[in-house]
């Protein structure tokens, strides 16, 4: 599939990709603050769905920054949620 591009010819193929790193990044980093604990468990200490961790972990669906804070309270990590933003 071939990149799309502004009239002014820059790619969004670049930035949708570095988008998704960083994505892919924070969720490499809520997964090391999870440690310990089944995504299953921490789902049920936030009233989430397990689906919604695991979106997160995989870079699938973007954190608010809400959702940021309260994975680091639900981790006895609170401190980490300023990192996180």
């Amino acid at each position: 599939m071939p990149s799309r591009t502004t009239r002014s010819g820059c790619s969004f193929e670049g930035v949708s990709t570095d988008h998704q790193r960083a994505r892919e990044a924070l969720g490499a980093r809520l997964r090391e603050l999870r440690a310990g604990v089944s995504g299953r468990e921490l789902a049920a200490r936030l009233g989430w769905t397990q689906s919604k961790v695991s979106k997160l972990e995989t870079g699938r669906q973007t954190a608010t920054p809400a959702d940021l804070a309260a994975w680091a309270e639900a981790t006895g990590q609170p401190t980490a949620a300023a990192e996180l933003q």
